[in-house]
């Protein structure tokens, strides 16, 4: 994992799909538990300002280091991360539960300014070419930490792995709550159909043999469309997270 890592260290140094739209100057490769069976997708990381680091070291101890009460505080994505996990896996589950237990990921590993979904259309090129870049860090990161529950955030994100699913690349089909189809289709429409997508889920093996569970929410911060996205067929997802994460 290291030198995946190292290699999303570098990569801004080699690549600059997204140019001057990067807000941190070093890419998140992931936040929390590297041997996590939780695992929360988005598709790119918060803000976090112009960030250095003396060495590579630092940059893992600072990606390893997770969130905290200050972060969950200050900012409306982790707190939803958590209320998330808390109405699937544990209703009682504390920060430090959270970063033990739960690894976040992202397709893009570089923060923008603004928020990925409020860069204008005429970074539309530059998005793709970011996202076409690093999803292999993404599948790499997958295939190593091989996560028994994937709870994929944010629309794009959502469209990233129904595509992966699809190709069956990386994962075999197992069953699904509906067509894989309808499942792209569904998160390609209009904001309504689109919340419908957390109606669903879908069961693969990873070609290493690791059965997993995949979850979709297009929102999935406090606010209350998103935790009453997240809350339909609660008990059903909770039934299933709990028996995926047991095997």
């Amino acid at each position: 994992m290291l030198e995946l890592i190292s290699k999303i260290y570098s990569c801004r140094k080699k690549n600059k799909c997204l140019n001057n739209r990067v807000d941190c100057f070093y890419p998140e490769a992931f936040l929390g538990n590297l041997n996590a069976k939780f695992a929360i997708v988005g598709i790119n990381p918060s803000g976090r300002g112009d960030l250095s680091f003396s060495s590579f070291d630092d940059y893992v101890d600072f990606c390893k280091e997770a969130l905290d009460e200050e972060e969950l505080r200050d900012h409306i994505w982790p707190r939803g991360f958590l209320a998330a996990y808390r109405m699937l896996v544990d209703a009682e589950a504390t920060v430090d539960d959270f970063n033990e237990n739960v690894v976040i990921l992202n397709v893009v590993k570089c923060s923008t300014t603004p928020s990925w979904g409020d860069l204008p259309f005429s970074a539309k090129w530059a998005k793709e070419e970011a996202k076409n870049k690093c999803k292999v860090y993404l599948i790499q990161q997958l295939t190593e930490i091989q996560p028994q529950v994937i709870l994929t955030h944010g629309r794009p994100a959502c469209d990233f792995m129904i595509d992966l699913i699809r190709k069956g690349t990386n994962y075999d089909v197992d069953s699904s709550s509906c067509d894989l189809s309808t499942l792209a289709e569904l998160n390609l429409q209009n904001v309504p159909d689109q919340n419908r997508l957390s109606n669903h889920w879908v069961s693969g093996t990873s070609k290493e043999g690791q059965k997993t569970l995949f979850l979709f929410n297009t929102q999935l911060s406090l606010n209350q469309v998103a935790m009453h996205n997240l809350n339909l067929n609660l008990k059903e997802k909770q039934s299933l997270v709990k028996r995926f994460l047991q095997l």
